[in-house]
């Protein structure tokens, strides 16, 4: 699996294609914190170390690919994670990731905010080291739908947890690879 982290505002294209800045939550959010950090160019054969984790922004993204049995690339995508905010639906509260993928090579699919192909695991752990699954339960606009080669989308994803998660933390992306999970790190 190759990484790579991208220099261009690819965030900010993403989201102004898919329009996500009109898909905004109904509830009003408690909190909203976002952070930009310029990426450099890098490529590697591993996931960042812990210190190059890249920041919840606009002007920050990661190129994955994943390689097929020939050794060539099955699938390659871009994926930012570009805002997370604390909403409050009813009684229930919610942190709430924005992301944007953009898929370069093959097709990607996701369901009510959850990849379906490729399984793609996302995590949130907060700054005392607690870890938050997705949550089941829609909040904005999730990712769903099939994503054709060329094409983006962006959306949200929702973790049940409380208002002051979203002050600090890490947004963790877990790939799996005939080696073993790669976990790959946004800080925010």
């Amino acid at each position: 699996m190759r990484y790579r982290i991208l220099s261009i505002p690819l965030a900010a294209l993403l989201l102004a294609a898919c329009g996500s800045n009109d898909a905004a939550t109904t509830s009003e959010p408690a909190t909203s914190h976002s952070a930009s950090a310029e990426a450099t160019e890098a490529e590697s054969t591993a996931p960042p170390e812990p210190a190059s984790v890249l920041p919840v922004g606009m002007d920050s993204a990661l190129g994955i690919s994943y390689p097929d049995a020939s050794g060539g690339t099955a699938i390659e995508f871009n994926f930012a994670v570009t805002e997370v905010e604390a909403v409050t639906e009813g009684m229930s509260e919610f942190v709430v990731f924005t992301v944007g993928v953009e898929v370069v090579k093959g097709e990607m699919t996701f369901m009510f905010g959850f990849w379906a192909e490729p399984a793609l695991t996302p995590t949130l752990i907060d700054a005392d080291g607690v870890e938050y699954q997705t949550s089941i339960q829609p909040v904005g606009t999730m990712l769903d739908g099939t994503v054709p080669e060329g094409e983006s989308i962006a959306g949200h994803i929702a973790f049940e947890a409380p208002p002051s998660v979203a002050d600090s933390g890490t947004f963790q992306l877990e790939i799996p690879s005939p080696e073993g999970s790669d976990l790959l790190h946004w800080t925010y």
